[in-house]
């Protein structure tokens, strides 16, 4: 329990990680959702291009599934390092920097000879991705008035469902006129051509960080238990919820019997429903626990699932299922994002403690997409495979318990 007078600092220090100016800089924070949507773009590219991957290289589904998720595994393993890194060379350099990697990944992927190669080039993008997750928040709460810095940061949290909803209308298509690997080419060209965008609409903003983050900042920061715990519950929630969006549109096509174009539109409308579900999360957070909403949301997600690919269950009720599973799931995002300035004291410790909590998400959605394909594989169908979506369910919930003790 916290006293008055430490609930008090609290309250102060968020208030200082937000703009000291009254008036939220919208165009700004407009641009740097851009900048994530575009980066989850290369996120959800995949899926739709799974079928005509796997037989032009000749890979099995538990490799597709990495050439899916292998995008995160930088943010698996280096969130809070690129955190910290961000926080030196500065939010809108890091961004920059992230962009850029992108574009290299996309060009070498679009040119990838084999299945080593186009792993590689993901793990490439991933670490742009990476950046562009890190800085773009950072920079969206130095530029936000603190009575709008939730209201930002719940806008934010939609960047990745509307992301992958976007590219999973527009894949199907370019793939069958252009194929996957013109796909890569032309999502190169839209990363380079936002790069520049991006650099000339914020040179105001300057190259370096507000404050700049010391060893007794990270001490401080690695040392809370609730940045690791709200990481935990974002891992859980993004390995259901990735992996199972990840393979929807293999599931309508070979199940359910629709066409790649048609299977695409479909998992793009139900992923839709995921940014308006961050965006009302924002809103409960005003009603309930940040723990309880997650608990609540992880233990809901597991049943739903199981529901959803229960045996001889009919293809329209799958995607009335799957989008209240998505609508539901847009919560947890939007209550772990806006916990990051609660945690973080101070401005010198945004960057690293937002890095943690994307770190979470990382782990999640890098095992999300592989750990299905097995279950799907091994265990002999979707419907079995719910059974482990709601084993996880379980563990987010048990996370978000542990959570409540830190508030």
């Amino acid at each position: 329990m916290k006293t008055a007078a430490q609930e008090h600092v609290m309250n102060d220090s968020n208030s200082a990680l937000c703009s000291s100016n009254n008036k939220t800089r919208w165009g700004i924070v407009s641009i740097a959702i851009c900048a994530g949507v575009i980066g989850a773009m290369q996120v959800g590219k995949v899926a739709s291009a799974i079928p005509i991957i796997e037989a032009e290289l000749a890979i099995g589904r538990v490799t597709a599934g990495w050439v899916v998720s292998l995008i995160l595994a930088a943010g698996a393993f280096l969130g809070p390092i690129c955190g910290i890194v961000g926080d030196r060379v500065g939010h809108r350099s890091f961004l920059l920097f992230g962009l850029f990697i992108m574009f290299l990944g996309n060009v070498l992927g679009g040119f990838s000879p084999n299945a080593s190669y186009l792993l590689a080039s993901r793990l490439i993008e991933g670490f742009g991705f990476l950046a562009i997750v890190i800085a773009a928040p950072s920079i969206i709460v130095s530029i936000t008035s603190t009575r709008e810095v939730r209201l930002a940061l719940g806008a934010w949290g939609a960047y990745m469902p509307v992301g992958i909803s976007l590219i999973m209308v527009l894949a199907p298509f370019l793939v069958d006129e252009i194929s996957w690997r013109g796909l890569w080419l032309v999502n190169a060209i839209v990363l380079f051509v936002f790069l520049i965008i991006f650099a000339k609409c914020t040179r105001g903003l300057g190259g370096a960080s507000v404050d700049q983050t010391s060893i007794h900042d990270i001490k401080i920061a690695f040392s809370q238990a609730g940045p690791w715990l709200l990481a935990g519950c974002f891992a859980v929630f993004a390995c259901q919820f990735i992996g199972l969006i990840s393979w929807l549109p293999t599931y309508f096509v070979e199940d359910v019997g629709y066409g790649a174009a048609q299977s695409g539109i479909i998992v793009a409308c139900v992923v839709v429903f995921n940014a308006f579900g961050n965006m009302l999360g924002g809103w409960f957070l005003r009603l309930v626990r940040r723990s309880t909403l997650i608990a609540i949301t992880s233990g809901s997600l597991g049943l739903i699932a199981v529901i959803t690919f229960w045996p001889d269950m009919p293809g329209w009720a799958v995607i009335v299922l799957s989008a209240i599973f998505s609508f539901i799931g847009g919560f947890i995002p939007a209550a772990a994002l806006t916990g990051v300035p609660r945690y973080a004291i101070s401005s010198a410790q945004i960057g690293v403690t937002n890095g943690i909590v994307v770190q979470g998400a990382n782990v999640g959605a890098l095992i999300g997409p592989p750990v299905i394909a097995v279950s799907v594989t091994v265990l002999g169908g979707w419907h079995m495979a719910s059974w482990v979506i709601l084993s996880l369910g379980i563990v987010g919930v048990i996370i978000a318990l542990a959570l409540r003790f830190t508030e």
